[in-house]
């Protein structure tokens, strides 16, 4: 019996050797498989991006939409078509990046699958960094607003890929912005006034005479020879001398066509005057008015970089952290603002953790900017306790940059605790 119970033995271990081996085989050809896919979209994604910068029309909208059916293969060929100095291709390609990322929002919204969002994401905040260079002034501006976005979407993501998508989004939103391209101002040609031709009624030779030739008159007949003659006849009129005696021969004419411009403009409905002529000056310059991205770009490094000029308040206190002190120890030190923040830092930093945890407390009745500012300080301290305590001040107080405060707790910080509630507050908001 013993020679057959080995026989059995052997054959099941033949047995299980060959399922292994055949699980091992079946992972290796699906992982090679994958791989060959993989692949195969990445070079046809690199084919139709090559044709459509050989393409020297507008690129069709079908040629850039199998670039977005290929999900993640095509986004490195779209990003770097964007950075091309082609205007049509730039914009077309830019275009294609929004409908991708919109089209992974809402499918993550409905899906619920957080991980395939961040691989996506992940692979289209390293195309933008690996091309930030190559970005002009409208592109850049693009790829910040997309920048923003992909930080925003970070909070919901493992802290790995959370972090390397902040370390792309970072070095694509730190480099300075390029200046826009002028645009030359519109040329307008001027528009000369319309004055009506209203011939006289005698040519303006026959109203000149020379003086000599004319019969002197007395200022009676030169009066009834006017009132006789026609309306609008110059023949009337007697010569033109330095004495002023007579009629100004330019100023008739030039009231006679007033006149006709009047009656003219009276008929028409024109309301301008005939002695002002109607003028169109060129246009100025167009007005910059920066993106919605821009805005949300220079309101987000007005709230990262300290501010140039120091505050001042004339409430600013100092705290006591004596073990022996009271409430009303605290005493006025007056308009000094920053400086006043900065010595309290280096008074609480000399102090031992349970008195910096008391002087903490005591920050309540700075002002709030003031107070603000002071916890700042204090996220990045080498106690524990003090780091929770400075972030949970800071969010019952309103801080603007709490996340980008709570965010690198959630990454970086050593304790549990800390980084625990960081990652509460990123959820919360």
């Amino acid at each position: 019996m013993e020679p057959q119970s080995t026989t059995w033995r052997q054959l099941a271990t033949r047995w299980v050797i060959a399922a292994a081996a055949v699980g091992w085989m079946t992972a290796i050809a699906c992982g090679v498989w994958y791989e060959v896919a993989r692949r195969r979209q990445a070079n046809f994604a690199e084919q139709l991006a090559a044709r459509i910068v050989a393409a020297e029309a507008r690129p069709s909208r079908a040629v850039v939409a199998e670039l977005t059916l290929l999900d993640v293969a095509g986004v490195e060929p779209l990003v770097r078509l964007a950075s091309l100095q082609r205007r049509d291709v730039a914009i077309a390609a830019r275009g294609a990046v929004n409908q991708l990322l919109q089209s992974w929002e809402l499918e993550a919204t409905e899906s619920g699958d957080v991980r395939r969002f961040a691989e996506r994401t992940t692979a289209l905040s390293a195309a933008l960094e690996r091309h930030a260079a190559e970005f002009g002034p409208e592109t850049q501006r693009w790829a910040n607003g997309l920048a923003e976005r992909l930080v925003t979407h970070s909070d919901q993501f493992a802290p790995a890929d959370s972090w390397e998508i902040l370390a792309n989004c970072d070095r694509v939103l730190s480099r300075p912005l390029q200046p826009r391209e002028a645009r030359p101002a519109p040329i307008v040609a001027v528009a000369e006034p319309l004055v009506p031709s209203t011939p006289p009624a005698k040519p303006l030779a026959a109203a000149v005479r020379p003086q000599a030739s004319t019969p002197a008159r007395s200022n009676g007949d030169q009066q009834t020879r006017a009132n006789d003659g026609p309306k609008g006849d110059l023949s009337v009129l007697g010569p033109v001398t330095s004495s002023g005696s007579s009629f100004n021969l330019q100023q008739q004419f030039g009231n006679t066509l007033r006149s006709a411009l009047q009656f003219a403009g009276e008929h028409s409905g024109a309301a301008q005057r005939s002695d002002q002529p109607v003028r169109v000056t060129p246009m100025g310059p167009v007005i910059d008015v920066p993106s919605p991205q821009e805005a949300r770009l220079q309101s987000r490094r007005s709230r990262t970089q300290p501010p140039t000029a120091p505050a001042v308040d004339a409430h600013v206190v100092k705290l006591d952290a004596r073990p022996d002190a009271s409430d009303q120890s605290v005493t006025a030190i007056g308009p000094r603002g920053r400086d006043t923040v900065a010595e309290l830092t280096k008074q609480i930093n000399a102090l031992p953790p349970g008195e910096r945890l008391a002087s903490l407390e005591r920050a309540s009745q700075l002002p709030p900017a003031e107070a603000r500012r002071l916890l700042r300080n204090f996220v990045a301290d080498g106690e524990p306790q003090v780091r929770l305590q400075a972030l949970t001040m800071l969010a019952t107080a309103g801080d603007p940059q709490l996340m980008e405060l709570a965010r690198e707790r959630a990454v970086e910080d050593a304790d549990p605790r800390v980084s625990a509630f960081a990652s509460e507050l990123l959820r919360k908001r």
